[in-house]
């Protein structure tokens, strides 16, 4: 009905109102977390941080008035001293009245108007002395001190307390040989040690944290930072997948590079075989060459021998035999012959 719509709805302010606390404790959290990996992201890399936070709010609505009585500072601090020299007071004397009274003599026994009996019981009147000493000092001081009249109404929201946990992973070192490679499992892994964050490092990220969230003892914060070792299974798993395909391509390329060797080497070896049988063919032609030359030359004498024998006279015949001595021993003598010959061209 219209009359509904005109009624504000109960359950739907309060829970539009607790959608608003929730966004500003998200807000605030937020804010919170992002200045403590600020305080710290100088000193440690933020994968190794995780930092969580909590904030309790008091959402409650309240307006106070009261009167302070306000100190009088006779006496300001110096702030370039390391201890309080203030001096306050918390009133100042306006006023003083002494009064002093001395009395000496008989004393006075009221007995009450004439014709009326006194109410001093009987035998006590006979044994009050009858000299008295009175003696009276008052001091009156009036004080005045400042008062301020303070009307105070709270925020929409205060931190009524903060808890924080901040957790840090400790440096994972790669185990190396003497050559720098890393140390390999039997598995393919690489050999890491964990080295946590000692305590007092701890103790001064405390420090820090404590100082980025503004703790407060009185209000009950709580703040714990610990070193926890994160896991890095997908991390390291990678890694290693790297390191290892990094080793494998290294023995492959060494193992190019021998086969690659030994092919040079045979190449090398191939080509001074080849030439080696090269001139040992080249040479036996030139010796079945010079064989069958010397053969022709040996059929073509004894032919011309023949011939000679047949048609040539006795002169003739000790010419051609003379002629094939000096032949001959111009191919057995080649030296001898040369130097005869210059005897003889010196000698014309």
């Amino acid at each position: 009905m219209l009359s509904d719509l005109l009624i504000p709805d109960e359950g739907s302010e309060s829970l539009k109102l607790a959608r608003e606390h929730l966004k500003i404790k998200e807000r605030e959290r937020a804010v919170l977390i992002a200045r403590i990996k600020e305080a710290l992201k100088q000193s440690i890399s933020p994968e190794r941080i995780i930092v969580s936070a909590d904030i309790e709010f008091d959402w409650t609505k309240r307006k106070s008035e009261a009167d302070k009585i306000i100190p009088i500072v006779k006496k300001e601090d110096n702030p370039l001293t390391p201890y309080d020299e203030s001096e306050v007071e918390l009133n100042v004397p306006i006023s003083e009245k002494k009064t002093t009274e001395d009395f000496k003599g008989p004393a006075y026994i009221p007995e009450g108007p004439a014709g009326v009996e006194n109410n001093v019981p009987p035998g006590l009147k006979d044994k009050i002395d009858r000299f008295t000493h009175y003696n009276k000092n008052e001091d009156i001081v009036n004080y005045q001190n400042s008062k301020q009249k303070v009307m105070e109404e709270k925020a929409p929201y205060e931190i009524k307390r903060i808890s924080v946990a901040v957790a840090i992973d400790g440096i994972w070192e790669i185990q190396r040989k003497d050559d720098g490679d890393p140390i390999i499992t039997n598995g393919g892994r690489i050999v890491r040690v964990y080295h946590p964050v000692d305590e007092d490092s701890l103790k001064n990220y405390e420090s820090w944290v404590k100082a980025a969230v503004n703790y407060d003892i009185k209000r009950g914060d709580d703040v714990v930072v610990k070193t926890i070792p994160f896991d890095h299974t997908k991390e390291f798993e990678k890694e290693d997948e790297k390191i290892r395909r990094k080793i494998q391509l290294r023995k492959t390329l060494l193992a190019s590079i021998v086969v690659l060797f030994f092919l040079f080497l045979a190449t090398l070896v191939y080509r001074a075989i080849a030439r080696e049988v090269e001139r040992r063919r080249r040479l036996r032609e030139e010796e079945i060459a010079r064989q069958q030359q010397a053969m022709r030359e040996a059929a073509l004498r004894a032919a011309e021998e023949e011939a000679a024998t047949v048609e040539l006279s006795i002169e003739e015949k000790a010419r051609a035999e003379l002629l094939e001595n000096a032949i001959n021993i111009s191919r057995e003598r080649p030296d001898d012959v040369a130097r005869l010959i210059r005897t003889w061209l010196a000698e014309e």
